[in-house]
């Protein structure tokens, strides 16, 4: 009988199995990103109580969001919530700010308009629909 050819497999050494550990420069970075996703992005939404906030965020709703309250006539034309619009500028600024933090910068880049601003130009967009209406 022929002698068989039996392929022979390299041996697989224990230390070639084992993850190579990470520098400690790498464990740090990764930790500093999930550090800032953490800050920089908004929690999940939560129901609402029966609170005075809340009745202000539905009068408001009622006010400039075309609520279904009073009859057409006694309603503005539905646009953007004030309090919706200073919010996303708030969460805008924060963001930016997170930003900064990251890139080692001191102050943010960009400056926003001031609440104040916006109210001026909401009031101003406001009577200038009603004036509008009028005419």
């Amino acid at each position: 009988a022929a002698p068989r050819h039996v392929e022979q497999r390299q041996k697989v050494h224990a230390i070639e199995v084992i993850a190579r550990r990470r520098a400690a420069n790498d464990i740090a970075r990764h930790t500093a990103d999930v550090q800032m996703r953490c800050h920089a992005y908004r929690p999940p939404a939560i129901r609402g109580y029966s609170t005075n906030d809340e009745k202000l965020k539905i009068q408001e709703k009622f006010q400039f969001g075309g609520g279904k309250c009073l009859p057409k006539e006694m309603t503005q034309a539905p646009g953007p919530l004030p309090s919706q619009e200073l919010a996303k500028l708030k969460e805008a600024k924060r963001i930016e700010h997170e930003w900064c933090k990251r890139r080692g910068e001191k102050h943010p880049s960009v400056k926003h308009q001031n609440s104040n601003d916006l109210r001026t130009e909401l009031i101003e967009t406001i009577t200038k629909e009603i004036e509008d209406r009028q005419a």
